[in-house]
């Protein structure tokens, strides 16, 4: 096991994040649990073992309090979470570029803001990055695209990091969790309404009916979704372990995690069949998916 120093939690206040927190206080870990709103902050601080902080992802302010106050506090720093993210379910053609840029302004960029900020603390340490991404990140959706563009880029994000810092010392790992219980519905449900109330021409029609009856149905099951326990514990494990895993795919069904599989082989197959004369044969496709076996 890695030494038990503090690790810092976004997104503390529901959900994941939540979860985490919980997660890793239990197993012996000092936690600045990082949120937004002054109920959660609250509730984080009758936790033991576990320090709330006031932290958005998207103020630059708040963000480099944070790591001036870890930096003040004389606790050194050994792990950060990146939790904090949002959702929406609606047509990317249909989408404002301010849609997007709400979306990886808290999904992707602040993240960045916030390891940009905590690395000299994780540098001193030869700490660990956990970054949370999605199966989303893996294979895309409609109506999640918007919501799926950022978590390709947490993708791309975490394999750069972790090429980066690895002659640092500091390891990075990317939790791409499934449908579990978070609390992602309710940005999502507050995105749409806006939309409806702001917006008299639909541009597809059709497209955002689906994407409504989307929201309805993940709100109807929403109490049905399974606890993000197993996430929390694959955060614990990046975190804790000697050899930690660079990719967790936690899937809540099996389903689930197939259809991920399916959308990575789908852009293999197609990804070749695009090669012109570089093509490979079925044969040389399956001589690669061994060595990458073998590097897993």
């Amino acid at each position: 096991m890695a030494d038990l120093g503090h690790v810092l939690v976004s997104g503390s206040g529901t959900g994941i994040g939540r979860a985490v927190v919980e997660t890793l206080a239990g197993n012996g870990y000092p936690v600045y649990a990082a949120a937004r709103k002054e109920a959660h902050l609250k509730e984080l601080s009758s936790l033991e073992g576990v320090e709330p902080v006031r932290i958005d992802v998207t103020s630059p302010e708040d963000v480099n309090r944070t790591a001036d106050r870890i930096q003040k506090n004389g606790t050194g720093l050994y792990g950060l979470v990146n939790c904090a993210g949002t959702a929406d379910i609606w047509p990317l053609v249909g989408s404002s570029e301010d849609d997007l840029i709400r979306l990886f302004d808290v999904n992707v960029f602040g993240m960045h803001r916030l390891t940009r900020a905590l690395l000299p603390l994780l540098l001193k340490s030869r700490g660990r990055i956990v970054n949370i991404g999605s199966l989303g990140g893996i294979a895309s959706m409609k109506p999640y695209g918007a919501y799926c563009m950022t978590k390709f880029a947490v993708e791309a994000y975490s394999e750069v990091l972790a090429s980066e810092l690895e002659r640092y010392g500091v390891k990075v790992a990317i939790i791409e969790p499934g449908d579990y219980r978070t609390n992602l519905v309710d940005p999502t449900t507050k995105y749409v309404k806006q939309r409806e109330s702001e917006r008299t021409l639909a541009l597809v029609h059709e497209e955002e009916a689906e994407a409504k009856k989307w929201l309805e149905e993940t709100i109807r099951n929403y109490g049905k979704r399974q606890s993000p326990q197993p996430v929390a514990a694959a955060v614990l494990h990046a975190i804790s372990a000697s050899r930690p895993k660079f990719r967790y795919a936690v899937s809540a069904t099996e389903a689930e995690f197939l259809w991920a599989l399916n959308g990575l082989a789908t852009r293999l197959v197609q990804a070749n069949a695009g090669g012109g004369e570089h093509t490979l044969s079925k044969s040389r496709l399956h001589d690669l998916l061994d060595r990458a076996w073998g590097m897993g």
